[in-house]
């Protein structure tokens, strides 16, 4: 399926840092915890959106119910539901999941998903042209390669489908 994407780009950027960090340390807290699993994404938003305080941005994935994140772990789309669902209704903007290459022909900053080195957990950091800029968690050891796909989340202009019908579609796609 195909739908038209206007990425914006030259958006200010500020970099916001997560406000808990999960380690191996603080062991099955790190991994339960609603505030601190997905902390990560929220401080990637604020910082493409160029958000004053990262608490300007909700913690997408403490709004949602953790045992469903985790039984769904490969394809943790509810977040990212409700993300697009906010950005639509408080700042007139989206997020699409668009492949690096065309993102990085579009000079678009986006957020890509890295296997954590802190504990076995998907961590959220910004990449811009091909190279990863900003680790939320402050590492800021992480490059392109570690990537687990292609994709990358970048700020666009509201798009059909909606938050709602796209998971549905990802879903049914994904059950075939």
């Amino acid at each position: 399926m195909s739908y038209p994407i206007n990425v914006i780009t030259g958006q200010p950027f500020r970099r916001h840092h997560q406000r808990v960090k999960a380690t191996i340390g603080r062991g099955m807290y790190a991994a339960t915890d609603p505030e601190v699993v997905g902390d990560c994404f929220r401080a990637c938003i604020a910082s493409i959106i160029g958000a004053d305080t990262i608490d300007e941005v909700p913690h997408f994935v403490a709004l949602q119910n953790l045992h469903e994140y985790f039984a769904g772990i490969e394809l943790p789309w509810h977040d990212y539901e409700l993300a697009r669902e906010w950005l639509r209704a408080e700042r007139g903007t989206d997020l699409a999941a668009i492949t690096r290459d065309q993102l990085d022909k579009l000079d678009a900053r986006y957020i890509v998903t890295v296997r954590s080195r802190t504990g076995p957990w998907n961590h959220a950091v910004i990449a811009h042209r091909g190279a990863v800029i900003f680790d939320p968690s402050g590492h800021g050891d992480y490059t392109i390669a570690d990537t687990l796909d292609d994709l990358g989340l970048a700020l666009c202009a509201p798009y059909e489908p909606d938050p709602a019908q796209q998971i549905r579609l990802w879903r049914t796609a994904s059950d075939q």
